[in-house]
C-alpha cells in the first residue's frame, strides 16, 4: 500500500523558501548549510535560494514560476507533488492524505485498516510540528501579483488535489488517487 501527504501549494512553496536545515537538519560543518558563502536568509529545501542566488520570497516565486527559468529541483518545478507519479506519468499512490488533515486522514486509515481501534490515537490530536523560522501563516507572504503567478503555474496541481489560496475546497482529509490527471515529464 502507498501512501502519500499532499499539501496546499502556496503554503507548501512557502516551506520549500524557508527551509533551513539548519534548524536542527544537519549540523554546523555540513556542507548544505551556506554560512561560508556569507549568505543571509533561509537557504530553502536543498539549499535552493543559495543555488539560484535567492534572496527574497517574491523573487523565490517569481523564479519558480517562470516557465523559462532553469530550476535546479526541475521535475519539481514542473509539479510539486512529482513523487507521486511513476514514470509514465500514473499517480501510483493508494491513499493521499491531506496535510490539513492529518491527525483525520491517519486515523481513519489505520482504523480502517485494522492497525489501532479509533481512541488510540486521541492522544496525539492536536499535536502538530510547527516551524521555528515560519511564524506567519503563508498568506502572510504572498501579494496579489504572487498570488496570482502561482494559481497560474499551479493551476493542475489546485485543481487536482483540491486547493485553493486559502486551503482545501471540501473537508474530505483524503484526495482520490484516480481522479488526479496523468503527469507528462
Amino acid at each position: 500500500t502507498k501512501i502519500s501527504i499532499c499539501r496546499n501549494p502556496y503554503d507548501l512553496l512557502t516551506s520549500y523558501y524557508f527551509h533551513d536545515s539548519r534548524d536542527g537538519g544537519l549540523d554546523e560543518k555540513s556542507h548544505y548549510v551556506p554560512e561560508y558563502m556569507g549568505y543571509s536568509g533561509p537557504p530553502g529545501w536543498d539549499s535552493i535560494n543559495v543555488m539560484h542566488g535567492i534572496r527574497s520570497f517574491d523573487g523565490f516565486i517569481k523564479r519558480y514560476c517562470d516557465p523559462t527559468f532553469r530550476w535546479y529541483h526541475s521535475l519539481r518545478q514542473k509539479n510539486l507533488f512529482v513523487q507521486m507519479y511513476v514514470y509514465s506519468g500514473e499517480c501510483e499512490v493508494d491513499f493521499i492524505i491531506r496535510q490539513e488533515r492529518l491527525f483525520e486522514g491517519v486515523k481513519t486509515f489505520l482504523t480502517m485498516a485494522g492497525y489501532c481501534q479509533e481512541k488510540a490515537l486521541d492522544p496525539y490530536k492536536g499535536k502538530i510540528n510547527i516551524s521555528k523560522r515560519k511564524k506567519k501563516d503563508y498568506r502572510h507572504y504572498y501579494t496579489d501579483e504572487l498570488r496570482e503567478l502561482v494559481a497560474m503555474k499551479c493551476a493542475r496541481e489546485l485543481n487536482d488535489f483540491g486547493y485553493d489560496f486559502d486551503g482545501p475546497i471540501d473537508t474530505s482529509a483524503f484526495i482520490n488517487p484516480e481522479t488526479i490527471s496523468n503527469y507528462q515529464r
